[in-house]
């Protein structure tokens, strides 16, 4: 009897397995079916655009033919409509509006030596995902413009310099790029976190905030006035918690390599008369590792 049980047990298991198969296999097909319909390119581009980018990502590699290079290798830099209209939706608007956004793209396209104006890729796009902080902040540590990174948000602290109880200085010397290691290190209380969040914070990362279900960097204002309640509750503070920001592990692994590439080769083989360490920060534009340091003279900073 018990022998009985047991093969009617794995029969049953049997068909179930069969079951879940065969209902995989015809989604699979009505996604096939769907994804293999000849659309216009701009009806394509229209209809990622409302999208996260993971799902844009898996849904191009089931197309027939993608629109324009949508699914390009992370080792080529082809200009693509899909990735472009999510970089406006998600991130451009940090570039066109923000004195340190217009200032960073400068620098970029004057250090181009043939020209290149903005092109974006989907590397570019989620290069920036995973470097905004160090490319929007670099040379952000003076008195007339003085931001700081906290768990993968932007905070202006400029009019805040003054009013600091550890004084101007330590925040200054800490600017320009991600300081939460030393802003936890240090052990600022619940009232100061709060402080920072309601009266310095200007950019946030959604999806630091929100997980995988985020989406590009927000206005914190915005998001205050839009859910009030909500972002109410919210802390921006990940205490005891390393930020890991949702990408593309090969774009992840790319940029560690070559980040660690560009330490080795050529930071720790060159001096400047610097206030503090060289920084180091990427280009997504231009793909490439770039430093600057303070000026002990004049305590500007200096891009190099």
């Amino acid at each position: 009897e018990q022998q009985q049980q047991q093969q009617q047990q794995q029969r049953n298991h049997s068909s179930h397995k069969h079951y879940h198969h065969q209902k995989q296999q015809h989604q699979q097909h009505e996604y096939l079916s769907w994804t293999s319909v000849e659309l216009p390119t701009d009806i394509q581009v229209h209809i990622f655009s409302f999208l996260h980018p993971k799902d844009v990502v898996t849904m191009v590699s089931f197309l027939v033919d993608p629109p324009l290079s949508s699914s390009d290798d992370t080792n080529n830099n082809i200009p693509s409509p899909v990735w472009k209209t999510l970089w406006e939706r998600d991130y451009a608007w940090v570039l066109k509006e923000f004195p340190m956004g217009i200032q960073a793209q400068r620098r970029s396209f004057e250090s181009s030596s043939d020209g290149t104006t903005e092109i974006i890729s989907k590397f570019v796009y989620f290069a920036f995902g995973l470097e905004y902080t160090s490319y929007l902040l670099a040379g952000q540590n003076t008195m007339r413009g003085c931001w700081i990174g906290l768990h993968g948000h932007l905070y202006d602290v400029t009019d805040f310099l003054e009013r600091h109880p550890g004084s101007p200085e330590p925040l200054l010397v800490e600017a320009g790029k991600d300081c939460t290691r030393y802003f936890e290190d240090l052990g600022h209380s619940q009232s100061a976190r709060m402080y920072a969040q309601d009266n310095l914070c200007v950019v946030v990362n959604a999806s630091v905030m929100d997980g995988e279900g985020g989406i590009g960097l927000k206005k914190w204002k915005d998001l205050c006035k839009k859910e009030p309640q909500q972002s109410a509750t919210v802390s921006l503070f990940s205490r005891g918690q390393r930020l890991f920001i949702p990408t593309l592990e090969s774009i992840r692994n790319q940029l560690q390599t070559s980040k660690g590439e560009y330490e080795s080769r050529y930071i720790r083989n060159v001096s400047y008369p610097s206030l503090g360490p060289i920084r180091i920060y990427y280009d997504p534009f231009q793909r490439q590792w770039k430093s600057w340091y303070i000026d002990p003279n004049t305590f500007q900073p200096v891009f190099c």
